[in-house]
């Protein structure tokens, strides 16, 4: 499977948990490890519960319409911060299939 940028990801991506990437959950947060890149994450209570539910078979659509009918929420608004929270977790290089974002190189020497 080739790797996508995360701003191509929409409602039919299926998220995966990096097999680098371990996680521990303190009081409905998580605070992450991407062992290959030596960086630690923390998550706020909805990246938290999304992150959990990220096995690469659900896709985000399932995920956001699971999550606003539970919370009564609406859907459209938690698919575009589901979807927001998927990019940048994938930026990070911490889902598989997503190519991370390079950090940006400083103009200072």
């Amino acid at each position: 499977m080739a790797e996508q940028d995360p701003e191509s990801i929409n409602e039919d991506f299926a998220p995966r948990r990096g097999a680098a990437v371990y996680a521990v959950e303190v009081d409905g947060e998580a605070v992450l490890l991407d062992e290959s890149a030596n960086r630690l994450h923390h998550l706020n209570h909805t990246a938290t519960l999304l992150w959990a539910c990220f096995d690469g078979h659900v896709r985000s659509s399932e995920l956001a319409a699971d999550i606003a009918e539970e919370l009564q929420l609406p859907y459209e608004q938690v698919l575009n911060d589901a979807l927001a929270v998927i990019r940048n977790l994938g930026s990070e290089g911490l889902l598989d299939g997503v190519r991370p974002t390079l950090p940006k190189e400083s103009d200072e020497p």
